[in-house]
């Protein structure tokens, strides 16, 4: 009798063992948060720069950084909504196209300012156009938008979820 509760208290001792190795081993092999290096004038470029080569861009295109004075016309957001930001834009005017990237204050809260950015931009801003659609995405802490004809917006933003691979 005695080697039989002997026997089963290892294989409880063995089960338990198991048991939190596994634990610890799921805990541990979590994919790590992936975050974008570089400032977010860097990340429009690196946009541009995985978008198709034969994608038709608005003449004259010029990206500058965010400001509060300008925040809530290029994003619909107040600039004290993200650490940091920079919007690429036609200098010809009347032109449908407006791309932003934006550092959220933190990751947890970057799906949010991705909601109110797509909720309040107005893809109207331009004298006699409007954006055919607004696009937007999120990839750790950055927060992509871009409001541009259907074809251009899907590419840019296949573009800024590819950074995520890379």
């Amino acid at each position: 009798m005695k080697k039989i509760s002997v026997l089963m208290a290892l294989i409880l001792v063995l089960l338990a063992l198991v048991g939190c190795g596994a634990s610890n081993n799921g805990g541990s092999s979590a994919a790590p948060a992936v975050t974008l290096e570089g400032t977010p004038s860097e990340i429009v470029d690196k946009i541009y720069a995985g978008a198709p080569e034969d994608l038709e861009y608005p003449m004259m295109l010029t990206t500058s950084e965010l400001t509060e004075d300008n925040s809530v016309y290029m994003t619909g957001v107040e600039r004290s909504e993200y650490k940091e930001g920079a919007v690429s834009e036609s200098m010809v005017g009347s032109i449908a196209y407006s791309m932003v990237v934006l550092r959220a204050n933190d990751a947890e809260g970057a799906q949010a300012l991705a909601d109110s950015v797509k909720e309040k931009v107005d893809p109207r801003k331009w004298i006699c156009v409007e954006a055919e659609t607004v696009n937007t995405a999120v990839i750790g802490d950055v927060v992509f938008m871009v409001m541009a004809d259907q074809a251009t917006a899907d590419a840019l933003t296949a573009s800024f979820e590819a950074l995520a691979q890379a």
